[in-house]
């Protein structure tokens, strides 16, 4: 990964941020903070971009901030040649800004889409940005601290400075994890001196080392837990901080046994369950139209869901409604953000719909939202379409849901509703119990199929065949084959 281009990535996806505080027009303290901070990054990132900060006539108006005197400013590129031992860190402040996006989209999603997003507490993401910025504050404290010592030894003529502060950093990560298994994994199978590598190597080493093929829900479920940010590589400090002591395979094996492996057929029989308050006042189980008040009965009659994540539910109304007057509970969910947050703070109540066969999702192939770094291509997006604190397109909103499901050990049935956007979704095809159609009336069948479902105990259509199937394409006329 080339440093240069990920750091101009870096300093668009930062002035998107800033751009999108400033659009808030807030009053609130902490996201006043926050703004600063993005300043002070800009700032201090721009001259290593721009060669001083005059080369980009939108950094006109940015000065270099208090921690980066001009005398410390790289002006020539045989310096910037050298900002290839920072690609690591540039990864670390990756990773924060990603956390940021995603909390501030959520901040702004709860005051653009009003009743369908009351789940989210402001309060909570607020105080989260907080986090973000502490985390932001510490980054560039310790980038300006090497590149102060970088200077001043090349000023000096030593021109090791940041050597020295490498090793020891290689030397404490050493003493922690040397000798465990997952660091002889990524020593050999990956590089002893490589500090990241794409999912594609990963997996590849992965299945090499342990000598196992490895599945789709456990690629699924090492993809959210060693790339949590979603930002498309995966970092040696977090591989080895998550398996730990664990050898590879034992960590495979836990994430096989955790959230199973391929199709699992969920429990038939009766929709009584014993649930204590999962509606209670602070985790009510909303539908973006009203808010379940608190269950005082033990008994809960569960009802059968669709989970919606669409970024314009306005053009999805008559479908919905058509699921609603067949008795479906219909949660509409504007984002991939805010449906992530949605199911992990309902996750309880959803495993127990699955476990009766009554929930399934359905998602847009694409989606416009504020997304995070990644791209459909596991590598990080486009800094040019993160500026403007604007909406942008998220070519691969579809399979991200699908990977976040799989990868949290759900196996509903997903659909992937692609419109006229795209005519083949291949990465459906990587997934079992998942489908995805161009056809409107396909998705009006597919919440008809989950009451006829219910009513068999478990022989809808989508059950008895699309379980069977990768990436099954339907169309209407599947639907009515297999409905005879």
């Amino acid at each position: 990964m080339d440093a240069i281009g990920l750091l101009v990535n870096l300093v668009g996806i930062a002035r998107g941020i800033h751009s999108a505080i400033e659009d808030l027009n807030t009053k609130k303290e902490k996201l006043k903070q926050l703004r600063w901070r993005m300043e002070a990054l800009l700032e201090t990132l721009q001259p290593f971009v721009f060669g001083g900060g005059g080369g980009d006539k939108d950094s006109e108006g940015l000065k270099l901030g208090p921690k980066m005197n001009r005398d410390l400013a790289p002006s020539n590129s045989s310096f910037r040649c050298n900002l290839h031992r920072y690609t690591t860190l540039f990864l670390e402040l990756a990773e924060i800004l990603s956390g940021i996006r995603q909390h501030l989209s959520l901040y702004s999603a709860k005051f653009r889409f009003g009743r369908l997003m009351e789940f989210v507490n402001p309060g909570v993401v607020v105080n989260s940005l907080e986090e973000d910025e502490k985390r932001l504050s510490r980054w560039m404290e310790m980038f300006v601290l090497r590149m102060q010592v970088e200077v001043r030894a090349v000023v000096l003529g030593g021109g090791v400075g940041l050597d020295l502060v490498e090793d020891g950093e290689v030397k404490e990560n050493e003493k922690e994890t040397g000798g465990s298994d997952v660091v002889r994994f990524w020593d050999v199978a990956i590089g002893e001196e490589v500090e990241y590598a794409s999912p594609r190597e990963l997996l590849a080493a992965v299945r090499a080392w342990i000598r196992e093929s490895v599945d789709y829900v456990v690629v699924a479920s090492l993809t959210i837990e060693l790339d949590p940010e979603d930002l498309g590589v995966f970092l040696k400090r977090r591989v080895v901080g998550v398996v730990g002591g664990r050898t590879v395979l034992g960590y495979v094996a836990e994430l096989r046994s955790r959230n199973g492996s391929g199709v699992r057929a969920p429990a038939r029989g009766g929709r009584l369950l014993q649930i204590e308050n999962i509606c209670s006042k602070d985790k009510g189980f909303g539908d973006g139209e009203e808010r379940v008040g608190k269950v005082n009965s033990e008994d809960v009659l569960l009802e059968p869901t669709i989970v919606w994540v669409d970024d314009h539910p306005e053009n999805v109304t008559d479908v919905v409604e058509h699921a609603k007057s067949l008795g479906i509970r219909v949660v509409l969910l504007p984002s991939t953000y805010a449906a992530k947050l949605w199911i992990k703070t309902y996750e309880d109540h959803l495993r127990r719909l699955e476990a009766r066969a009554l929930l399934r999702f359905v998602t847009d192939n694409t989606r416009y939202e504020s997304e995070p770094l990644s791209s459909g291509s596991g590598g990080l997006s486009d800094g040019a379409g993160a500026g403007g604190g604007e909406a942008i397109m998220n070519l691969s909103a579809g399979e991200t849901i699908l990977r976040f499901l799989r990868g949290n050990g759900f196996v509903s049935h997903v659909l992937v509703y692609c419109g006229p956007s795209i005519g083949r979704t291949d990465y459906v095809e990587s997934y079992g119990n998942a489908s995805s159609t161009q056809e409107y009336v396909v998705v009006q069948e597919f919440s008809g199929d989950l009451v006829r479902q219910m009513q068999r105990g478990g022989e809808g259509v989508w059950s008895r065949v699309g379980a069977l199937r990768r990436g099954w394409r339907v169309s209407l006329a599947h639907v009515r084959d297999e409905s005879v």
